[in-house]
C-alpha cells in the first residue's frame, strides 16, 4: 500500500528556519525591555523544540511526512505501527487493482497510461 511520507528536503528547512528563529529569540531578548524578554526566551524554548523535531525527522529512517510517497515494504507508516492499523487494501479494491505512482489513481490492469494525469504506467 502506498503511503505518503514527509521528505528529508521539507524537514530539513524546519531545522534552518527554527534555528533562524532561535537566533531571532536571542536577539530579541538581548535588546527587549524589561517583561519583553520572557518572550523571547518562549521563543527560544519553542524554536529549539522545533529544532529536535525537524532534525530527528529528517535524519531517522521511520520519519513523518508529508511529501514522499512509498511503498510499505520501502518504509514503513510509523502512524500504522503506533495504531496497529493493518496495510490491508480497503474492501471495494480488487486483489489486482493497480494505481498510478505519480497521482495514486486507480488504474485499469490493460492500460498503459493513467487516466487522471496521463503519465505511462510501467
Amino acid at each position: 500500500m502506498k503511503h505518503i511520507k514527509p521528505g528529508r528536503g521539507p524537514s530539513t528547512m524546519g531545522v534552518i528556519g527554527a534555528v533562524a528563529a532561535a537566533v531571532f529569540g536571542i536577539f530579541w531578548t538581548a535588546i527587549a525591555p524589561g517583561f519583553m524578554k520572557a518572550f523571547g526566551v518562549i521563543f527560544i524554548v519553542i524554536a529549539i523544540a522545533q529544532a529536535v523535531y525537524h532534525f530527528k525527522n529528517a535524519a531517522s529512517k521511520n520519519r513523518f511526512s508529508a511529501f514522499d510517497i512509498t511503498d510499505s515494504d520501502e518504509e514503513p507508516d510509523p502512524l500504522n505501527q503506533r495504531f496497529h492499523a493493518s496495510d490491508t487494501p480497503h474492501p471495494n479494491q480488487s486483489a489486482g487493482a493497480r494505481f498510478c505512482p505519480y497521482c495514486g489513481a486507480a488504474v485499469e490492469a490493460d492500460h498503459l497510461f493513467c487516466r487522471s494525469c496521463g503519465k505511462r504506467m510501467d
